[in-house]
């Protein structure tokens, strides 16, 4: 059968233990998978762009609901300011000594990133990130990593099933067939990241013996 959509998921996932009594535990099966998907995966399709303004004499600027880790986080000006990750107690001390101006740092405090030094005016600020897979669920149906890895999504599944269903022996094999679907996953994502890089540096050596 296909396996591109949440509802397909749950069918095969059925299918694969062999139980039609675990309809309601299922999705809790997918929703642990995901969990560990966003550990362990740092995707092109995973990085967004978003942008923000800071508000004068306020440090503290809302981290996306989807965040996972920062790719690039600058200042849009002429010319752009890249911001440098410190950790919370630095950025403190820092405070101390630069307490307003174009920020130049930044950290994260719970949901918010902390700026240093506190904006004196509006700022724009572009991130680039990594995002949170878009979970699979009834409203949402489906997204681009049950698209091209459904092998991914199914013994990630079936991984997270075997403790509730007392089947430790097939933990084993699932988690193989899962590691290797992540590696593999990885390696098509680095390989297509830079590949056209090879090209054109391959163009460029012919052009220039």
């Amino acid at each position: 059968m296909a396996l591109t959509t949440y509802s397909e998921l749950k069918t095969s996932i059925a299918n694969y233990l062999n139980r039609s009594d675990l309809t309601s535990v299922i999705p809790d099966f997918i929703t642990l998978a995901e969990s560990k998907f966003n550990r362990v995966l740092r995707l092109r399709k995973m990085q967004k762009r978003v942008s923000a303004t800071t508000t004068p004499n306020d440090p503290f600027v809302d981290v996306p609901n989807d965040f996972l880790e920062s790719v690039q986080f600058f200042v849009d000006s002429n010319p752009n300011s890249i911001l440098d990750y410190v950790n919370p107690t630095e950025i403190e001390a820092d405070n101390i000594i630069e307490s307003s101006g174009k920020p130049k740092q930044y950290t994260i405090i719970g949901n918010e990133f902390q700026l240093n030094p506190i904006p004196d005016s509006t700022y724009t600020l572009k991130l680039t990130y990594f995002a949170k897979v878009p979970s699979l669920s009834d409203s949402n149906t489906t997204n681009y990593l049950i698209t091209n890895y459904p092998q991914l999504y199914l013994y990630g599944s079936l991984l997270e099933a075997q403790p509730y269903i007392v089947n430790d022996e097939r933990i084993q094999v699932w988690m193989g067939l899962y590691n290797e679907a992540v590696q593999l996953i990885n390696r098509d994502d680095e390989q297509g990241r830079y590949s056209g890089r090879t090209a054109f540096a391959m163009r460029n050596d012919t052009a220039n013996p």
